[in-house]
């Protein structure tokens, strides 16, 4: 008499134990080991799994996760890494059925961060099927899991995974230590933000009031059509204007872009954007320009995006302290100082 394949699975009658780089099998009773699962010295029908491994998340968001079986699949996931398991399969997926699915979104998985999950499954007769896949935040249909996202040792996953295509620059000879720059920056939903930067058009005669040939667009979620428009105001300063504006991070949102646009179709016309910052709008923000060659401090950004420019001598004394202001740069200190070389006598 054969067993219930729950019993095989939790009395670990065939004790076999191997790696799978995905939980992704599919095959009938004519073909059993046509995907490698079950192993071939495992009878076709009959016979239960238990995959037990990590799963990482590629970036911050929800995702919603798909498992498909035939018959029963049982799926726990620890999302807080503390041992508070969640079974995010239903009691109902852990019976003898066809072929259907399961879906479960997530709360918010922060990008880097690897996940623990234990998948009971077991097969009685004819098909045996049994696929874990997810729809990454942002994304449109699902995929199976790919095997770089899964681990069998949490301590095989290291850093944060970010996609896409980056240019690297060498600071020449300045060397920076520990947490110098930030990991990641993860704006909170339904939260207000503030956006501010500094613009310079150069197919300009510079005797304009506005700048009108640039834009800042804020999109969420991959949408075709932008939810907020920033132009800058106010006078220009040194050839640059200042942007400042307010958005709102939507309640559900879980990506949202920036796109700084250069609207001028002159040929040859050219946009500038520098200090741009993003950051909650009940805060504020300072931040520091230092010398590549001899580090000292050439110019201090303050809270409302503003600049304080220092100059300095031959020998290194500051001499000028210069402010960016609504009506232009002005001089705040300036020193002079002599100090005679040696005494001669006549």
């Amino acid at each position: 008499t054969k067993k219930k394949a729950w019993d095989v699975l939790y009395n670990n009658v065939n004790g076999i134990t191997r790696i799978d780089p995905e939980v992704n099998m599919e095959s009938d009773r004519n073909a059993v080991y046509s995907s490698g699962l079950p192993p071939s010295t495992i009878q076709g029908d009959y016979f239960a799994v238990k995959w037990k491994g990590f799963f990482q998340a590629p970036i911050t968001g929800k995702y919603d996760l798909s498992f498909s079986s035939d018959d029963g699949m049982r799926v726990w996931i620890d999302f807080q890494n503390n041992g508070n398991w969640i079974q995010v399969t239903q009691d109902d997926f852990w019976n003898t059925h066809g072929v259907y699915s399961n879906n479960y979104t997530t709360p918010i998985l922060t990008a880097g961060n690897v996940y623990p999950i234990e998948i009971y499954y077991f097969d009685e007769k004819e098909n045996s099927i049994a696929k874990m896949a997810w729809k990454t935040p942002g994304a449109n249909d699902y995929e199976i899991i790919p095997s770089q996202f899964l681990y069998t040792n949490k301590n095989d996953a290291n850093g944060t995974l970010i996609s896409g295509t980056y240019n690297c620059v060498k600071p020449d000879i300045v060397n920076v230590k520990d947490n110098a720059f930030l990991d990641k920056f993860s704006p909170l939903q339904n939260k207000k933000m503030l956006f501010s930067a500094w613009v310079k058009e150069t197919n300009n005669d510079c005797k304009c009031k506005s700048y009108q040939k640039n834009v800042a667009e804020i999109y969420f979620d991959n949408s075709t059509s932008s939810t907020f428009n920033f132009t800058p105001s106010g006078n220009i300063i040194d050839g640059w204007q200042r942007y400042e504006g307010v958005f709102d991070i939507p309640l559900n949102a879980t990506a949202f872009e920036l796109k700084l646009k250069n609207t001028n179709v002159t040929q040859g016309s050219e946009v500038f954007w520098d200090d741009l910052r993003i950051h909650p709008y009940n805060s504020n923000m300072k931040s520091f320009v230092y010398s590549k060659t001899n580090l000292r401090l050439m110019a201090e950004l303050d809270e409302n995006n503003y600049a304080s420019f220092y100059e300095y001598d031959d020998e290194g004394t500051l001499v000028r302290v210069k402010k960016e202001t609504t009506d232009g740069i002005k001089t705040i200190t300036e020193t002079r100082s002599a100090l005679q070389k040696s005494i001669t006598n006549q």
